[in-house]
C-alpha cells in the first residue's frame, strides 16, 4: 500500500490548510526585462507603455537617472558585456500584445523576469497565510543563499542569486487593487539562469504554462519530527539506530519520553522554519528522507493559461473593443527618424495606488472602466 503524506502531517497544519482559502488567485508577469540594438522611439515607447500596468525604465549603458520612488540619482548604471545593444527595457505587467510586438523584432536579447502570483483575500486569514509561507516554504537548490528579511518582505537568497523568491503582504495586488493579497515574485536574474527555467527567448515566455512553473518552485514541506531526531541523534552519537530512543522512568518504568521526537521539536524550536533547518544540517545527515510534503493544489492557479488581462477582456465588463487594445500598433517599425507621427498626450504619471494605469476598479470585485486615451488616427 501506498503511503499517503498527508495523513502524517499534524492536525495543526491540516486545519491551517483549511482555513487558508484565497478568494482569488492571479498570475502574471510582473516585471520583463530586456536589451535591444535599436533604441525605441518616442512613439514606441509612448504605445508600449499604454499596455504595461506599470511604468516603463528605459536606459542607456552606464546612464545615471533619478528613480521615481525616491527622485534620488541611482548610482548603479546598467551594463551589458554585448556593446551591440545600446538600450535596457523593463516593462511592468506588460500586456501580451507588447511582448508579442517584442518577438517579432530580431534585435532583443531576454535578461531578466520577475514572475508574481497573488492570493487576495476577503478574510483575516491573511496573516496565516504569510506566516505559513514563511514558516514552511522550501527553495530547491538553495546552498547557501540563506534566508532573509526586509521589514515584512522575506527573500530567498540575496539579489546576486539567480533564483529569488520575494514574499510580502503589505501592498495591493497589481492587477486587482485588492489590499488584502499575498504577493509571490519569482525573480530570475540573466539570460543563463533564464535558459535553465525554460525561457530562453521572449516567445517561450508566452507560452508559459504558469500553473507548472509554480508547482515546480512553491513547495512547502514539513518534518516528521521524530525521524528528525533520530537522525540528528544518529549523528551526534555516531550510532544507526532505526528504533525509536524509549527512556522510562518512575515507579516500574511507568512513563516514557521519546527522545527523537523531543529532539525533533527541539530543533524545530530553535530554527523556526523548514527551510532553517534543511540549510543547517543538509551537509551532516540525511535531511530529506525526514521531510513531508504539504499540499497546496488548491492555491495554484487554474489548468487555464490565460493572461490575467485576457480574463478581464473576455468578461461581461470587457474593455477589448476600445482602440486602445488595437493588435497593431500605431507605427512602422523602420521609420525613418524624420517622419511625424501625429500621437495624443499621454500622462506617464503613476498612479497612487498599484493597480494598472489603463484599469480603474470602482470596487475590488464589481466592475472595470477604462480611462487611456484613443487610438491615434
Amino acid at each position: 500500500m501506498q503511503h499517503n503524506p498527508v495523513l502524517s502531517l499534524p492536525i495543526k497544519i491540516k486545519r491551517l490548510i483549511d482555513r487558508i482559502k484565497p478568494s482569488g488567485v492571479y498570475g502574471y508577469h510582473d516585471k520583463v526585462t530586456t536589451w535591444i540594438k535599436c533604441p525605441l522611439s518616442d512613439s514606441e515607447r509612448a504605445w508600449l507603455q499604454r499596455l504595461c500596468g506599470g511604468r516603463i525604465d528605459t536606459r542607456y549603458p552606464g546612464e545615471i537617472v533619478r528613480t521615481h520612488k525616491t527622485g534620488q540619482w541611482n548610482r548603479h548604471p546598467v551594463f551589458f558585456p554585448d556593446k551591440a545593444y545600446r538600450q535596457r527595457i523593463q516593462l511592468c505587467q506588460p500586456q501580451e500584445q507588447a511582448l508579442e510586438w517584442l518577438v517579432e523584432r530580431d534585435d532583443v536579447r531576454f535578461t531578466y523576469l520577475e514572475e508574481a502570483l497573488d492570493w487576495t483575500f476577503d478574510d483575516p486569514s491573511l496573516v496565516e497565510a504569510y506566516e505559513f509561507a514563511c514558516t514552511y516554504h522550501v527553495k530547491k537548490y538553495h546552498r547557501d543563499q540563506g534566508i532573509r528579511f526586509v521589514k515584512t518582505t522575506r527573500y530567498s537568497g540575496p539579489r546576486s542569486a539567480p533564483n529569488v523568491l520575494a514574499t510580502y503582504p503589505d501592498r495591493p495586488s497589481k492587477v486587482t487593487g485588492e489590499i488584502d493579497c499575498l504577493h509571490f515574485c519569482w525573480r530570475i536574474k540573466g539570460h543563463a539562469a533564464l535558459k535553465r527555467a525554460g525561457f530562453p527567448t521572449l516567445a517561450d515566455l508566452i507560452r508559459i504554462d504558469r500553473r507548472a512553473f509554480w508547482q515546480n518552485r512553491l513547495f512547502f514541506q514539513f518534518f516528521d519530527m521524530e525521524a528528525l531526531g533520530r537522525r540528528y541523534n544518529n549523528y551526534r552519537l555516531g550510532s544507526n539506530r532505526r528504533k525509536p530512543w524509549i527512556t522510562r522512568y518512575g515507579r516500574n518504568g511507568r512513563f516514557a519520553i521519546n527522545r527523537d521526537s523531543r529532539q525533533g521539536n527541539m530543533l524545530w524550536f530553535i530554527r523556526g522554519s523548514t527551510q532553517a533547518i534543511i540549510d543547517e544540517y543538509r551537509d551532516k545527515f540525511d535531511i530529506n528522507s525526514c521531510l513531508i510534503p504539504i499540499p497546496v493544489d488548491h492555491l495554484l492557479l487554474e489548468a487555464d493559461n490565460t493572461l490575467f488581462y485576457d480574463y478581464l477582456n473576455s468578461s461581461p465588463f470587457s474593455f477589448a473593443s476600445h482602440s486602445l487594445f488595437n493588435k497593431n500598433p500605431p507605427f512602422s517599425t523602420n521609420a525613418s527618424k524624420g517622419d511625424v507621427l501625429h500621437l495624443p498626450s499621454i500622462s506617464t504619471k503613476r498612479s497612487t495606488r498599484s493597480v494598472p494605469t489603463q484599469i480603474v476598479p470602482t470596487s475590488p470585485r464589481s466592475s472595470f472602466s477604462t480611462g487611456a486615451a484613443s487610438e491615434p488616427r
